[in-house]
């Protein structure tokens, strides 16, 4: 028997005698022909709502019941007063130190890289007290609306964030590990009393690898234990994932140090603001006469302050008080899908684009103090391109022709940034996993963030809704920008026509 068969053994048995409950229906299985590490496998069909096993939460590592703080009265007070990975980390080590008087000796055994230990395989698990308030407050709900109670509670999306699973099992565990400690480090910087969880050890939970297409298990926290349930499903010989949260490649790899394939099922890429705002300004300095460089620069940033300012986008998007469609990037999702925010930016660009072009004259009088300050006027224009904007996508999903241009020429833009490589359809995806180097990894990344961006400029955007139908409909610009300029050429009808002397 090899080592790693006996380190499996070995785990097994302790996990047999450690824990509450553990289904006979899977097994603890060599992947590492395809790259991933052990994991788990379904011996028998196993039934959506199976319970694959329990731990309670004396059996999980973190400083509520580490050995460290066991050792003196003083030791919890000060790990308490540590960020998340300070004191898992302090934990960690000294069960290791331990070795064999350690109850998790066989649970560390079948690591050899402390590192990867700790940064790829920790939870976030609630408080119990914080468990037992979820559960106060779901009793109270439930009374009120004569629900009848469930046993297991599971967090809800605030939870959630705090609760992401950061686990990996897809290394092959005899190799070093290639995280950026430090970026996963600076995410918990605030002292653990400041927390509503810990930063934990699942033995068993974090054997299951990872997949966002395939997932069909989930770890559920309760009051007292935690449990493993089927979401799903599995049949006899498929393989238990897990999922780690909905993250791209990129966030995989940068957390947990590897890929999927032959992506991930939450892949995006990013179109920054600051194209955005390049390619605009050049738009306003060459095809309104009137605008120069230096005007259009300010012009922009006026309507993106505006924009980031008004308070009717935050009342109708029902946004925080701190929140505003202005962003540094904006993500672009596989199958044309674009958030309504992006969306929403450039059609409020490119209409008050097409009122200066409408009327160039009138346009230099509104535009004339911009590098001092804006006028009235041209904050008028603006607001109301941003109320017309706002009800003409969200309220009726309708876009204008030139938005849908413009926004693919934007994705044409973002995609010759990329490595020749990637874009020239000379690049082909691994068909599975295997040990990749550095640069592979990064090609597999960058490969799906470019899909994405094609799909917006192969025709996949405006993306369907489930009905079938288009996200957003095309309409013709000149109609909108009537709506848009309806108040200007009210006012100037109104005006008295100017007397000619004879």
């Amino acid at each position: 028997m090899s080592d790693f068969d006996k380190e499996t053994e070995n785990f097994v048995n302790w996990v047999q005698k450690q824990f509450s409950s553990v289904s006979s229906k899977f097994e603890v299985a060599d992947l590492r022909k395809s790259g991933e590490g052990r994991g788990l496998i379904a011996t028998d069909n196993i039934k959506k709502g199976e319970i694959l096993f329990e731990l309670s939460r004396d059996h999980i590592l973190n400083i509520d019941n580490a050995a460290l703080t066991q050792l003196r009265s003083e030791n919890k007070a000060e790990l308490y007063a540590l960020n998340q990975w300070q004191a898992l980390i302090a934990c960690v080590a000294y069960e290791w130190f331990l070795g064999e008087k350690s109850k998790f000796y066989h649970y560390f055994n079948r690591f050899h890289i402390v590192a990867s230990l700790i940064m790829s395989y920790s939870f976030d698990v609630d408080h119990p007290e914080e468990i037992e308030t979820v559960e106060q407050e779901d009793a109270e709900e439930e009374e009120v609306n004569e629900k009848e109670s469930h046993e297991t509670i599971i967090m809800d999306d605030h939870h959630c964030e705090d609760a992401h699973h950061e686990i990996n099992h897809h290394h092959t565990e005899d190799e070093d590990d290639e995280l950026s400690v430090d970026e996963d480090l600076d995410e918990a910087v605030d002292p653990v009393y400041e927390d509503t969880y810990f930063k934990s050890m699942v033995p068993l939970a974090d054997t299951l690898n990872s997949n966002t297409s395939h997932f069909n298990a989930t770890l559920k926290y309760e009051k007292t234990k935690l449990v493993m349930v089927a979401d799903k499903d599995i049949p006899k010989g498929e393989q238990i994932f897990n999922i780690y949260g909905e993250l791209p490649n990129s966030e995989i790899l940068r957390k947990y140090g590897y890929v999927e394939l032959p992506s991930s099922k939450f892949e995006f890429a990013e179109l920054l603001l600051s194209s955005i705002k390049v390619y605009f300004e050049g738009l306003f300095s060459t095809k309104i006469e009137c605008i120069k460089e230096p005007q259009a620069s300010h012009l922009i940033e006026c309507i993106i302050e505006t924009i980031a300012e008004s308070e009717y986008l935050d009342e109708e998007m029902m946004r925080e008080s701190d929140s505003t469609i202005i962003s540094e990037r904006y993500e672009i999702y596989a199958n044309g899908e674009v958030l309504i925010d992006v969306v929403l930016l450039l059609q409020i660009l490119t209409s008050i684009l097409q009122a200066g072009q409408s009327d160039e004259k009138w346009f230099k009088k509104i535009t004339k103090s911009i590098e001092r300050k804006p006028s009235p006027e041209l904050l008028a224009l603006i607001n109301r391109t941003i109320l017309k904007s706002y009800q003409l996508i969200e309220r009726n999903s309708f876009i204008t022709k030139s938005v849908k241009d413009y926004l693919e020429e934007l994705i044409k833009l973002r995609l010759s940034e990329y490595p020749t490589h990637i874009i020239d359809g000379t690049y082909n995806l691994p068909e599975k996993a295997g040990a990749f180097t550095k640069k592979e990894l990064a090609d597999v990344v960058l490969f799906n963030e470019a899909q994405c961006l094609r799909d917006v400029i192969d025709g996949k955007f405006p993306p369907k809704n489930e009905d079938g139908n288009d996200r957003y409909i095309t309409i013709d610009d000149d109609k909108f920008l009537k709506n848009i300029l309806k108040r200007k050429l009210e006012q100037e009808k109104s005006k008295p026509a100017k007397k000619h002397k004879k």
